[in-house]
């Protein structure tokens, strides 16, 4: 897998820092949300907009305290999982920066949202047209977000000289605690 994305990675591995990542990461949050929102007006009838995931991945509330929230929540989740990220990769003798994987991390969270985006894009107007009234599950955004994780590891397996199979295993278990984590503090606010 090194072989085939290996030279594309490194091409672009310079710009995958702190300032460019958190600048991304404030243009991909207002141009998803804005792209979420104007979703919801095309396709206002739409029943998924009904269910489980759509309140997970649905637009920040324009709200003081929903945005502090959403802000504070991204934060914890980049700082400590880089630090446990840090660790996993530091034993198995990588050369590792904590700036560097926080700017890996920050760029995660710009591809996660271009994943809703999308998934939103496809699930909105199928849902209308096929009248699917499903309220659980996550459907194929989990099959999406591996691709996700399968970016993330080739991207950090380059960086820091570790086995892609390692970098995409510790961040798919870190991704996947936060997440489950953020999901059930999410269902009982």
């Amino acid at each position: 897998m090194n072989g085939l994305f290996g030279p594309y990675i490194e091409k672009w591995m310079h710009f995958v820092t702190i300032k460019n990542m958190l600048l991304l990461a404030i243009g991909s949050l207002i141009i998803t949300d804005l792209g979420l929102y104007i979703l919801m007006l095309l396709f206002p009838k739409s029943p998924f907009f009904k269910t489980l995931i759509w309140e997970v991945i649905s637009p920040v509330e324009l709200e003081a305290v929903a945005i502090i929230g959403y802000v504070l929540g991204i934060a914890v989740f980049i700082l400590v999982a880089s630090g446990i990220l840090y660790g996993v990769f530091k034993v198995f003798k990588g050369q590792v920066t904590y700036k560097q994987l926080v700017a890996d991390l920050l760029l995660n969270s710009c591809i996660a949202s271009w994943i809703h985006l999308i998934f939103v894009l496809v699930a909105a107007p199928t849902y209308l047209l096929l009248d699917l009234r499903i309220r659980g599950g996550t459907g194929g955004l989990s099959t999406m977000e591996l691709f996700n994780v399968f970016v993330m590891a080739q991207l950090m397996s380059k960086q820091f000289g570790v086995n892609p199979w390692i970098t995409g295993i510790s961040f798919y278990i870190v991704s996947f605690i936060f997440g489950v984590g953020g999901i059930m503090l999410f269902m009982t606010t």
